[in-house]
């Protein structure tokens, strides 16, 4: 089995589209991306033994990944994020599997 991880989004700018990947999900299932701005506790919702270990985490997109669990969801990250240290996870929804927590300051 292998745990679904959450890569730093890309390129890591406010202000531009940013790209979060995810690896390790299951293949062709279905995954979604949290984010916030404070470590915590949120219920996923979909999954009853599973929380988001993010404060009021609210769901950055979703979609399908891949055959081979690999996901990526493209969102433009406001200029207003600059300088801010946000936290990302990631949910395989087939598994009810999260990824660790990320945290990622914007320069």
């Amino acid at each position: 089995k292998v745990d679904v991880r959450l890569a730093d989004p890309s390129p890591g700018q406010a202000g531009v589209i940013n790209h979060f990947q995810v690896n390790g999900a299951t293949g062709n299932g279905a995954f979604y991306i949290a984010y916030g701005t404070a470590t915590g506790l949120t219920s996923v919702g979909l999954c009853a033994a599973a929380d988001f270990g993010i404060d009021q985490a609210q769901m950055l997109g979703n979609g399908t990944a891949s055959s081979d669990g690999v996901g990526i969801i493209s969102i433009m990250v406001p200029s207003a994020a600059s300088g801010v240290t946000a936290y990302f996870q990631a949910l395989d929804v087939e598994r009810c599997e999260l990824s660790t927590v990320n945290s990622f300051q914007f320069p």
